[in-house]
């Protein structure tokens, strides 16, 4: 009777390959603060918002005032509700009908509260994440003197086709008297890709 041959030992397994490392790009903000309204004294603070995308949930968002050079702080987070691309969101301090009375719309969010108090050398933050992603106004610093001080009776207005910065660019905003300049802020999209050419017969 045969003998079974001796069993050969398998091969020694393969140390795993390494994961790619990920990558520590974010996708940009989806939310853009567009506009600090200063019409009316303080039931007139209100902020402009933008979707440059859909939104599913905006509660991921939230607003903050750094007043008088203070650290950035988060006041308000947004309601559980979606946004259409292209939307301008308008968050005020006062009621809906002192909103109306200043800029001649209906606000999204009335009623925000009293945390809308910036008085013209204030930040106003956009937050995600965690962090901030957008903002009026140098971190940490009062804007009593600085380039950037607003008044009252004025609209600071982002002008269009720019990002949201989480480093303040005085570049991108604009100073308005008229409540016209609301809603205009828009995104073009990028030009369509060229379509590849066709290979060579």
């Amino acid at each position: 009777m045969l003998s079974p041959p001796p069993s050969t030992p398998p091969p020694p397994s393969l140390p795993p390959l390494p994961s790619p490392p990920a990558s520590s790009a974010q996708s940009p903000p989806s939310l853009t603060l567009t506009g600090v309204l200063y019409f009316g004294g303080n039931e007139g603070k209100s902020i402009e918002l933008f979707a440059s995308a859909a939104i599913p949930d905006l509660s991921a968002y939230s607003l903050g005032v750094a007043s008088n050079g203070r650290a950035d702080e988060i006041d308000y987070t947004l309601p559980a509700e979606s946004a259409a691309a292209g939307q301008h969101i308008w968050v005020a301090r006062g009621t809906n009908d002192q909103f109306r009375s200043e800029y001649g719309r209906n606000a999204t969010y009335a009623s925000a509260g009293s945390w809308i108090s910036f008085n013209g050398d204030d930040n106003v933050l956009l937050w995600t994440g965690g962090s901030v992603v957008d903002r009026y106004g140098v971190a940490n610093t009062d804007g009593t003197g600085e380039p950037w001080e607003y008044s009252a009776g004025t609209i600071l207005y982002r002008a269009s086709n720019t990002r949201p910065t989480a480093a303040f660019d005085l570049a991108q905003w604009r100073v308005e008297t008229s409540a016209d300049a609301l809603g205009t802020f828009e995104v073009q999209p990028p030009p369509p890709s060229s379509p590849p050419a066709p290979a060579p017969p």
